[in-house]
């Protein structure tokens, strides 16, 4: 049987589209109390804590890549993605709406091979420069893309509430190919595995 290691009590505040990550042995999360904390996985232990934004404002799962995590909070100025040190949580650098793209932070992160990927609620799907957070490519799909990134085989998977999946090279953003699945949102993130893109939807249907 399960046997609890550790329990932590919350804010008051929810975390209710977001989940843990887990990176070079620290566990990340985030909360609508406003804040990301990045513990110690054995003991649950604070190691440290960032506010970002303000409290009731929906969080997503943020991405770790070499050391620094990529989190999207939103506020009332807008969305906003950080880079933080992993170590210190220190502020690497943020980007908002100077960028041109409202980020939504709903949505799961990707980050790998210097680039950091979410969405936007405009219905963008992007792609940032993990260094800086300049923008290196965006496309705009049919619908809103809602559920998060997936990343393999050099390619860059999201699905839409249009009820389509995308495939984008990862790198540059070209459209590779679209398929429209069935009717029904797609308000999960895929799952590349095996050289197979598994996808489910809203209707309760899964597709490979």
């Amino acid at each position: 049987p399960l046997v609890t290691q550790w329990a932590q009590n919350g804010t008051g505040t929810g975390a209710e589209l977001d989940g843990p990550v887990m990176a070079d042995g620290l566990l990340f999360s985030t909360s609508e109390d406003g804040y990301i904390r990045a513990r110690d996985p054995y003991t649950g232990d604070v190691l440290w804590e960032r506010m970002l934004c303000g409290e009731y404002y929906y969080t997503g799962t943020p991405a770790v890549d070499g050391g620094v995590v990529y989190a999207t909070f939103y506020g009332p100025s807008g969305g906003y993605v950080y880079a933080l040190d992993e170590l210190t949580g220190n502020e690497i650098w943020s980007v908002g709406s100077s960028s041109g793209l409202d980020f939504n932070a709903r949505v799961q992160m990707a980050a790998r091979d210097g680039l950091v990927y979410g969405a936007a609620w405009n219905g963008y799907v992007y792609a940032l420069d993990e260094s800086n957070g300049s923008v290196v490519w965006n496309y705009s799909t049919g619908g809103m893309a809602y559920g998060g990134v997936a990343i393999g085989g050099g390619w860059a998977f999201v699905g839409s509430l249009d009820g389509y999946l995308y495939a984008f090279d990862k790198d540059t953003g070209a459209l590779q190919w679209s398929t429209f699945l069935e009717p029904g949102e797609i308000t999960s993130a895929p799952l590349y595995a095996q050289g197979n893109i598994y996808v489910g939807n809203e209707m309760g249907s899964m597709f490979a």
